[in-house]
């Protein structure tokens, strides 16, 4: 396990305000952060999992997992594993019908703690509406992210789905702003 790790830094104070808020009200949803996304068109499925990993593989903090047994600290992995489920309800007849079934899938997501201890903080569920409408439900420990980093996350998502899809080579460049940071302050 040692090998896997790439870094270890003291978590900073934001961090460990929702580690402890998570361990002392574990049933407290608060920062467990939701999102989707529509896609109105046909989603190749091992394609997009793939750029989720590259996306992975780009941004360490991605890889991050928590530690308390001391202090609190956030341990970051050589690589990650995410959760993802897949769901048709493209045999659902309408559209009121398949917003509530992803509104279900949402509230039960919702519900989930995630396991600090654990890489990649990040759920997604990927939803076959129809043949040609996607909708991606993404669920994240609000300790790995922030408003600002959403769509910085989509962009590389897209840029690199849409690399896979068309066959072309990507090189997946470790974006080490974050390590740089965490060096700085620490």
């Amino acid at each position: 396990m040692k090998n896997e790790i790439e870094h270890i830094f003291p978590a900073n104070s934001l961090q460990q305000g929702f580690i402890y808020h998570a361990l002392s009200q574990p049933e407290d949803d608060a920062y467990r952060v939701q999102w989707s996304y529509d896609y109105p068109r046909a989603l190749d499925i091992d394609t997009y999992l793939k750029a989720w990993e590259c996306c992975i593989r780009r941004y360490p903090i991605l890889r991050t997992a928590f530690n308390w047994e001391e202090d609190i600290i956030q341990i970051v992995y050589r690589h990650g594993q995410f959760k993802y489920e897949v769901h048709d309800i493209s045999h659902l007849g309408t559209q009121e019908e398949r917003d509530a079934a992803i509104a279900a899938m949402q509230a039960v997501d919702r519900r989930k703690p995630f396991d600090l201890t654990r890489r990649t903080l990040l759920r997604i569920q990927i939803v076959k509406q129809t043949d040609c409408y996607y909708t991606v439900l993404i669920c994240e420990h609000h300790s790995i992210t922030d408003g600002w980093s959403g769509p910085l996350l989509l962009a590389a998502l897209h840029e690199y789905y849409d690399a896979l899809a068309e066959s072309r080579t990507i090189e997946v460049r470790e974006d080490t702003a974050y390590i740089r940071a965490q060096e700085y302050v620490f």
